[in-house]
């Protein structure tokens, strides 16, 4: 009797002398588009409480999170009990849409002209008054430019 006793004693303090472990912490898809979702999968034992940081908060031991990172985001999941925490991450990387380039080419039969009238000082292009365009929106990169 004495024996099982010690037993059962010797069990409740090797479970609870050990930190808890984290078996995995993964994110779905890696790298994504701005604007799409990944998941976050975690599988988690031994511990009291599991929390996600970014929002996400107390979790269970094993679980999945859909997440929406609009820029390279760290996950960190940290699973704790009485004997100390430990902490894994998970990485997301996110690709920012490059912008684009249109070549405009002059076409010598719908040149245009910039200009602005008495009463309406705006940007028109076109050969004529007639043929002429009010919502026009013209954008320069001058980053590369030299002085």
């Amino acid at each position: 009797m004495l024996v099982a006793f010690l037993l059962l004693v010797s069990i409740g303090i090797c479970a609870d002398s050990y930190p808890p472990g984290i078996g995995s912490f993964v994110v779905s898809s890696n790298p994504i588009k701005i604007g799409q979702s990944t998941t976050l999968s975690w599988y988690v034992y031994g511990a009291k409480t599991i929390t996600i940081d970014h929002g996400t908060g107390n979790v269970k031991f094993v679980g999945t999170k859909i997440v929406y990172p609009t820029t390279d985001t760290v996950y960190r999941l940290t699973a704790t009990n009485d004997a100390g925490s430990v902490s894994a991450i998970a990485v997301c990387n996110v690709m920012q849409q490059q912008p684009s380039t249109i070549t405009l080419t002059n076409i010598f039969s719908e040149g245009g002209r910039v200009w602005s009238g008495n009463w309406n000082y705006g940007l028109d292009i076109g050969d004529t008054n007639e043929n002429s365009g009010s919502q026009v929106f013209l954008s320069f990169d001058i980053s590369r430019a030299s002085v």
